[in-house]
């Protein structure tokens, strides 16, 4: 036979407590996480595209710069006669090395109005000086720019439109692609200053897009700058396949989150509008890491705050429910055993368990009144003077008094469970 097993009232109560702090906690704890990621992911995500609106300014602000560099130089008087062979000095005294450092340039061209490069020098980078490469370099960008070789053959005819049309005062500036690397390039027609005479040629200054340089930029978030597809930077093919999703979004950019990083994806267009190279600026995700940290403190701060919450409400309970209900079932059992009574614990107290001791205490008295009164009638019929039997619902004897032991002859033990009977006493006691 099983026999059921009964909790105690405060293990009742206390495991219901804790169902209901525990899902209200877990609730809690979940809403409130949700809360605090979705908050930290929007400003992440805030702060990315600052990231992208000041990657975009710092090379447009490169581009600019040299464009007012190439403008100024492209009115020098002294630079038109040089490239009509006026003016010879002008090699020595401003172009070569001198020009690369104090204007932090990394290539300089004139190129002549048939296309043919006059002048060329181009620093590569990383280095303080040119080499035979370096002229090899100058020789493919002029190849690049005009769309013919040093020989005069057109090689690139598309490009041909790159250089600013002769006579123009525009000076065109973007980005160019080189095996060397990104390029921020500025041409301008070179005229006189009063704009006589005509132009002399295309006047180009290119300054190398430093990687270095954008990271340093890039202070919203902590971030790397990497490139593909640029010189020394081959384009992998899952990069290949990401730049041309890019090449079809109006943005040209997207942001690829991982667990504890992600990366901003941009691609750049070159002067003639076709896809140079993609810059990649990798980040961190120290806010969302963050969030998570302040979310799981979150957590860990309602499971605390639920655990002291039952630890006090155990306390109560036991205080005011479970250790008066077991004084006064422990003063029930005394009085069952026969254990001298005491007063009946709980009387003073105004709330549910007091009512109950205190009924309690009605109904022992009453018992004891009902005894008493029980005891004088026993008594009574214990010493009358009259044979009395008591019999039960089918007529067997259940009590004799002494005085019908007397009068009949049998003792209790004799008759006790049998039905009357006249045995050895005459008629007239029967």
């Amino acid at each position: 036979m099983k026999i059921p097993l009964e909790l105690p009232l405060a293990a009742r109560i206390t495991l219901v407590l804790l169902a209901v702090i525990a899902v209200s906690a877990a609730g809690l704890a979940w809403f409130g996480q949700q809360i605090v990621l979705d908050k930290f992911v929007e400003t992440e995500m805030q702060l990315v595209r600052q990231n992208r609106t000041i990657l975009d300014r710092v090379i447009a602000s490169e581009v600019e710069h040299l464009q007012a560099i190439a403008t100024d130089w492209g009115q020098w008087d002294d630079l038109y006669d040089f490239i009509q062979g006026r003016n010879p000095g002008f090699r020595s005294s401003e172009l070569g090395n001198v020009v690369l450092d104090r204007l932090e340039l990394d290539a300089i061209l004139l190129i002549g109005p048939s296309g043919r490069l006059y002048y060329g020098e181009l620093r590569p980078p990383g280095t303080g000086g040119t080499d035979q490469a370096g002229a090899d370099a100058v020789a493919g960008l002029a190849t690049l720019l005009t769309g013919t070789s040093l020989g005069g053959e057109v090689t690139h005819p598309a490009r041909v439109s790159l250089l600013p049309p002769a006579g123009s005062r525009e000076t065109r500036g973007g980005l160019m692609d080189t095996p060397r690397g990104p390029l921020v390039l500025s041409m301008r027609a070179v005229s006189r200053t009063d704009g006589s005479g005509g132009a002399a040629g295309t006047l180009v200054m290119g300054r190398y897009l430093h990687v270095e340089k954008l990271f340093t930029e890039l202070s919203v978030l902590p971030s790397h700058v990497v490139p593909h597809g640029s010189g020394r930077d081959p384009m992998s093919d899952e990069m290949h396949a990401l730049a041309r999703q890019l090449v079809q979004t109006a943005s040209g950019s997207r942001l690829v989150t991982r667990q504890d990083e992600m990366s901003d994806f941009k691609i750049f267009a070159d002067l003639a509008g076709k896809p140079a190279f993609m810059l990649e600026t990798r980040m961190p995700r120290t806010i969302v890491a963050t969030g998570r940290d302040t979310a799981q403190l979150l957590l860990v701060g309602v499971l605390v705050t639920a655990a002291l919450t039952i630890l006090i409400l155990i306390a109560l309970i036991r205080g005011l429910v479970s250790a008066p209900l077991h004084r006064l079932a422990g003063h029930m059992l005394a009085l069952q055993e026969g254990v001298e009574e005491q007063a009946t614990p709980g009387l003073d107290r105004n709330d549910e368990i007091g009512r109950l001791a205190r009924r309690f205490d009605e109904l022992v008295s009453a018992r004891r009144q009902a005894q008493a009164r029980l005891g004088i009638f026993a008594a009574a019929v214990e010493h009358a003077g009259d044979a009395i039997a008591i019999l039960d619902a089918d007529g067997t004897i259940d009590y004799v008094n002494p005085q019908y032991e007397r009068q009949t002859g049998f003792s209790r033990v004799e008759v006790i469970g049998k039905a009357p009977a006249r045995g050895r006493s005459s008629d007239d006691t029967y």
